[in-house]
């Protein structure tokens, strides 16, 4: 039998883990970000062993007030429109490029998101597809360039890009699309870009994205030398507009701190000004 503090130890620990592995699966559940190319296993993971260190380390009533603190800021967000403004604000919209006289845009480049184990583009890269194919139309750009992303496996990809090359076709020319990479991140696409249409100084390219990721995305293919015309895609996975709703409100308000933080670390390593 283990001794009354040892008992009270494990209690704890096996808490902590809960909680960790809990808050975890709300964020995979949700489809909020988590680390980019992280497996999911090992993230659930890490947070039950963080959790439980957690438990284990820290005073109960300082716990019981960070929940309470960390209640009280869900609730703000929400049900209240607060994170509205700054969220709306994050977005880069630039005036879109319009078919006529020169300079035409060199490519309308769309950025990865998940391929699934199936192979299929999820919901946001098609999503970003179709309004890149609505930019190259209206743009009259010269390529339509897309982004392996590396995490997929070589089967999953060939399937993907006979994914794009099926959606590329029922509105597009097929032979105008390239494809680069693979990349890990927005950083990797803009040098994998960069290598395409070399030099990249003085092209001008129309860069479709996310709405709440176009900040970043257009300043981190600007510090390449490209002149970039921002197009966020629509947002099908809330209702961004709006901002309604409370899964709108807290999804919205995560992917914006994501990019927050985001940006923080290209700054910190001079991928982006």
């Amino acid at each position: 039998m283990l001794a009354a503090p040892q008992r009270e130890r494990v209690l704890r620990a096996e808490l902590g883990a809960s909680c960790g592995f809990l808050v975890a699966i709300a964020l995979v559940a949700a489809n909020m970000p988590l680390l980019p190319g992280s497996n999911v296993n090992v993230v659930c993971a890490a947070a039950a062993i963080l959790g439980a260190l957690i438990a284990l380390v820290v005073p109960l009533r300082w716990i019981a007030g960070l929940a309470a603190v960390v209640a009280i800021a869900l609730f703000v967000v929400t049900f209240t429109p607060l994170m509205a403004g700054p969220v709306h604000a994050w977005i880069r919209r630039d005036v879109p490029p319009t078919r006529g006289p020169p300079p035409v845009p060199d490519a309308v480049v769309v950025l990865a998101t998940t391929i699934s184990n199936d192979g299929f583009l999820d919901a946001n890269g098609t999503t970003r597809l179709l309004s890149a194919l609505e930019a190259m139309r209206q743009s009259g750009a010269r390529l339509l360039v897309t982004t392996r992303p590396q995490q997929a496996s070589a089967a999953s990809m060939d399937v993907a890009l006979q994914d794009y090359r099926r959606l590329i076709s029922l509105a597009g020319d097929t032979s105008r699309w390239r494809v680069v990479g693979p990349v890990a991140n927005t950083h990797d696409e803009a040098l994998s870009t960069s290598r395409l249409l070399s030099p990249p100084n003085g092209r001008s390219i129309v860069v479709v994205t996310s709405p709440l990721h176009t900040r970043r995305a257009c300043a981190t293919f600007e510090a390449v030398g490209f002149a970039v015309t921002c197009w966020p895609s629509d947002e099908r996975r809330y209702a961004l507009n709006t901002f309604s709703g409370i899964r709108t409100r807290l999804a919205a308000t995560v992917d914006w701190l994501y990019e927050r933080t985001a940006v923080f670390e290209y700054r910190w390593r001079g991928w982006m000004r």
